[in-house]
């Protein structure tokens, strides 16, 4: 017997036919989509219905037709004095969603997970609440219930059926056969007999449902197969950058226990014994790479026909990271600098430079001065070039203060303080060369961001500042009317490193400090000096203080033999019988060996032996013999 009433009224009716009832227990609440199912044992004494045991009945799936707030009560009642059976079993089902229709509920069975139906595999209650399929319950080697192991009594054929499960079970096979139905493609409706007599081209809703679908069963494949091969990728790419970052891990270990080795030998005295461990340049190398503005050109091509094109640019933590890491480590990737004698200028168009030491020179004001300065182009100017102010300053000023927002290249003569203060101020210089005019003011800072710099006669405040030039990779420092007197401190942390250095000053201690301070990166070391006298210019000791430099990336040495103030003809003393053994000495002092490979560093006489120029300003070009 089944009735559909409101929840609330059905359930005061069915206490009502309990009776004087009490809860045994708490209801094991279990269910999908916010519904409840709820196995009701009411117990029969002699005074009438006395007490509810609730327990749990399961389920896979609950699915209503459109119901809302129903409570439906299905009744099996078994004949009095069946052997093991007392009472009257009630299943309860309570929900408060209101479900999608069409659909009907399905009950599995939780021994087998089969699907229950109206043959082999029947769904029974037992007395504990359970419901088992009849097949599993006659395949029971002991009759006890699968779930709570209570004990059965009696053959399992006598069990009550689980009416209940099986109106659902009938909801479904209606629910099949009405998918039996035939759809016809002809007259785009349901098919009927006379539909299939005239020879229409008819097909399962099924079919009909899966051929309107295709498309978007095409297209969802597809994406899903993509989904998996970038899946896989990706793992793949997880594999090798783990293995990667393995590999710079342990890099990473041997150079921090060398720098503690070093530092222990520092306070033992001990700084000469200790080996540098191999690999320190590729290590700084990889380094740099991270530091480098890069774009990677892309070019894909695919079977089709299509083409892909992409520039993918490095900033920040980029995803090129591992993949340039990967590259240098493979030999993939290399240095190989600008094409020999490329200077910077090749960077910039014909548009974005100027050159105006033309200007500069006239004696006379005229026309052509003032239209240099109203000229819209200087805002695109990059590279500015013979900018003497010893004529001309307060020109020069406004000339400078129009290029300042994009400028990078700067050659700039007899700057005075308020040239200086323009300069401070250019957000874009790189390259900078400037002759200071001799001035009793302080100088201004210049710009930290330079990458080279080369300065005529250096104050002193320019010559700490090096140290604060994070990106400094190239110095020259011409001349002082004064000995300057400097002590650098070591390099702070992103510091890059100065790579080439040329110094015309004294004492040696100045230059011998700085160079010190770059001993990690310092490629070319040039320096002026005498090779015989006893003026200040004649480092008796150079040999041995730069064999106490610990230049590790050192490879090439240059003294110079240019003019000096105070000597005759403006040249220091210098004579090939007492050059050849400072040089011997300076090569003795710097030549090492680790445990692989011997440095040997090259030392050459500017005026003994055929040198490579220094490179021009902006150019970072490495140039052998």
């Amino acid at each position: 017997m089944a009735t559909s009433v409101p929840a609330h009224q059905a359930l005061k009716c069915f206490l009502r036919r309990c009776k004087r009832t009490t809860v045994h227990r708490e209801a094991d609440i279990i269910g999908h989509n916010g519904g409840a199912v709820l196995l009701v044992r009411a117990v029969a004494t002699d005074d009438g219905w006395k007490r509810l045991v609730f327990s749990r009945c399961d389920c896979d799936c609950l699915v209503w037709q459109s119901r809302r707030c129903n409570l439906k009560v299905v009744t099996a009642d078994r004949p009095r004095g069946a052997p093991g059976h007392q009472g009257l079993f009630v299943a309860v089902i309570l929900t408060a969603v209101l479900f999608s229709s069409g659909v009907a509920m399905s009950l599995r069975c939780n021994i087998c997970l089969e699907r229950f139906d109206n043959g082999e595999r029947l769904p029974k209650c037992l007395p504990c609440g359970h419901t088992e399929c009849l097949k599993c319950l006659k395949e029971l080697t002991n009759l006890r219930c699968p779930e709570c192991r209570r004990e059965l009594v009696g053959p399992v054929d006598a069990l009550p059926n689980n009416y209940f499960a099986l109106s659902f079970v009938v909801e479904r096979e209606q629910q099949k056969r009405a998918d039996l139905r035939l759809w016809c493609q002809d007259d785009g409706k349901l098919a009927t007999d006379e539909c299939v007599d005239l020879g229409h081209s008819v097909c399962t809703l099924r079919k009909l449902r899966s051929e309107q679908a295709a498309p978007r069963l095409q297209q969802l494949e597809s994406a899903a197969s993509g989904a998996r091969e970038v899946v896989q990728a990706l793992r793949d790419a997880e594999l090798a950058v783990q293995a990667e970052l393995q590999q710079w891990q342990g890099r990473l270990r041997d150079a921090e226990r060398a720098l503690r080795r070093l530092l222990a030998a520092i306070e033992d005295g001990t700084v000469s014994e200790t080996a540098q461990p191999d690999g320190l340049e590729e290590l700084q190398d990889a380094a740099s790479l991270l530091q480098l503005e890069c774009t990677l050109p892309v070019q894909l091509r695919a079977e089709d026909g299509t083409l892909w094109e992409a520039g993918l640019q490095q900033g920040g933590r980029s995803l090129l990271h591992p993949l340039l890491l990967h590259l240098h480590r493979s030999g993939a990737i290399a240095k190989v600098g600008k094409p020999k004698d490329v200077a910077a200028s090749d960077d910039f168009s014909p548009a974005e430079c100027r050159d105006v030491s033309e200007y500069c020179a006239r004696e006379d004001h005229s026309q052509e001065t003032d239209d240099v300065l109203r000229d819209p182009h200087l805002d695109k100017v990059k590279k500015l070039n013979g900018v003497d102010c010893k004529k001309r300053p307060s020109w020069c000023k406004v000339l400078l203060q129009r290029v300042a927002p994009r400028v990078e290249w700067l050659c700039l003569s007899f700057a005075l303080r308020e040239h200086l203060d323009v300069i401070h101020d250019m957000p874009e210089l790189r390259f900078l060369y400037v002759l200071m005019a001799k001035c009793s003011t302080v100088a201004p800072d210049l710009p930290l961001q330079l990458e080279e710099l080369m300065v005529v006669n250096v104050p002193k405040q320019h010559l700490q500042s090096v140290q604060r030039m994070p990106n400094l990779r190239k110095l020259t420092l011409d001349w002082s009317s004064l000995p300057l007197a400097v002590a650098f401190p070591p390099l702070p942390p992103g510091h890059r490193g100065l790579q080439w250095l040329q110094v015309y000053l004294r004492p040696v201690s100045t230059v011998l400090s700085l160079a010190k301070a770059h001993a990690a990166t310092l490629q070319e070391l040039r320096i002026l000096c005498a090779s015989e006298g006893d003026s200040p210019w004649h480092f008796e000791d150079l040999a041995e203080e730069l064999g106490r430099c610990g230049l590790v990336a050192l490879r090439r040495v240059v003294l110079l033999r240019g003019g000096a103030p105070g000597f005759p003809d403006n040249k220091l003393p210098h004579g090939k019988e007492s050059c050849r053994p400072q040089k011997h000495a300076v090569w003795d002092s710097l030549v090492a060996a680790d445990s692989k490979a011997v440095r040997v560093v090259t030392v050459l006489c500017w005026e003994c032996d055929k040198c490579p120029p220094f490179p021009k300003l902006g150019n970072f070009t490495w140039q052998e013999k």
